[in-house]
């Protein structure tokens, strides 16, 4: 059977909000590298001291906010530090370690995604 337009829920709001968490994963990679004067942020302590509890809040927020998988709001995050990750590679030609870069941060989104699974189960038992 198929699905009218009138039955597909209006999703524009997640999906902006999916896309903006992604350009904050991205801006506080760029952001952190121009302060630390580093090219890799998590060569920082600010990362594990800023960063990381942005990303837990963020996760946190978005998830009660706009609920759907839990899973989607720190791919968006740390995808948006990836993608900066990729772009400076790129530029530079230094890709060795992106095995070791890529469980970096699925290790660093581990805690992210507790905080979203949080949050969307915060939104489920509210409706």
């Amino acid at each position: 059977m198929r699905r009218s337009e009138s039955d597909v829920p209006f999703r524009a709001p997640t999906n902006l909000a999916t896309w903006i968490v992604f350009a904050l994963g991205a801006a506080s990679w760029l952001g952190l590298a121009a302060v630390a004067r580093d090219v890799e942020a998590w060569d920082s302590p600010f990362y594990f001291v800023v960063v990381l509890p942005l990303s837990i809040v963020v996760g946190a927020i978005a998830g009660r906010r706009f609920g759907g998988p839990s899973v989607r709001w720190p791919l968006a995050f740390f995808g948006g530090e990836s993608a900066v990750i990729a772009a400076i590679w790129a530029t530079r030609g230094v890709s060795s370690l992106w095995p070791l870069s890529c469980a970096f941060v699925f290790f660093f989104a581990l805690p992210c995604w507790f905080a979203a699974t949080l949050g969307v189960r915060a939104r489920r038992a509210r409706a």
